[in-house]
């Protein structure tokens, strides 16, 4: 759906609900479809979030529906500082527009012939699950798996076994969209730092972007102390 397509739809369906307030400017209408974008793709993700129940891979078709936001990268720089929660932790760099790690491995350095350059699966853990297992000998990081903690936006903790150093972080992962601008904005304004005209990338869900931004802008005409909030949502990177 162009964006053309998005800004004739959205005044038709805002318009067609009765008690509504005064008319949105392009602006306005690109707030609520980038909010309403990431609150969709939120739930989209997430099975217990939608309807169906459904996660990213819950069906052929909700792969489908995220699709163009499936991307992979490699981190090949590991990194250890007084921030690292075990000698056997190193740090590595993640694109910062990497929203969720769909698919991670590891691959390894070790003195021993059958680990030396071997790719292992990565595990997600937490910090309180980390802490749980860290002295359970059966539960610990081995030659066949890592763990990785979440560290920052952009920085996860690669935590191995004393006989391997990681050396090259491999993720798959879903990216954040880019904000939905129906045109070029004025001087001054800005989405996510974006000021021009910019298409929705999510097109086989551009319905239900549209459909949810047109109820947050109706329950902002019907209660205007929102508006602050999604604002302020639209700004987040």
């Amino acid at each position: 759906m162009s964006t053309d397509e998005l800004n004739a739809q959205f005044d038709l369906l805002y318009s067609n609900n009765a008690n509504v307030g005064p008319g949105l400017d392009a602006y306005d209408k690109s707030v609520f479809l980038t909010v309403a974008q990431d609150q969709v793709l939120n739930n989209y993700y997430t099975p217990k979030s939608n309807k169906n129940k459904e996660g990213f891979e819950g069906s052929e078709k909700r792969r489908r529906d995220l699709d163009a936001l499936a991307t992979s990268g490699i981190s090949s720089s590991p990194t250890q500082t007084s921030a690292n929660i075990s000698p056997y932790s190193y740090f590595f760099s993640v694109e910062g527009e990497a929203r969720y790690i769909i698919n991670e491995r590891v691959k390894v350095s070790s003195s021993e012939t059958c680990l030396d350059n071997k790719i292992l699966n990565v595990t997600p853990t937490s910090h309180d699950e980390y802490n749980i297992q860290k002295s359970n000998p059966f539960k610990r990081p081995d030659k066949e798996n890592a763990w990785r903690l979440d560290f920052s936006n952009n920085l996860v903790e690669i935590i191995g076994a004393s006989n391997y150093t990681p050396t090259e972080y491999h993720y798959r992962y879903i990216k954040s969209p880019s904000p939905i601008i129906l045109e070029d904005l004025p001087a001054g304004l800005s989405i996510k730092g974006i000021s021009v005209e910019t298409q929705c990338e999510l097109t086989p869900i551009a319905i239900d972007i549209l459909n949810r931004a047109v109820e947050l802008a109706l329950e902002v005409s019907s209660n205007p102390r929102l508006k602050t909030k999604i604002l302020m949502d639209s700004k987040d990177e």
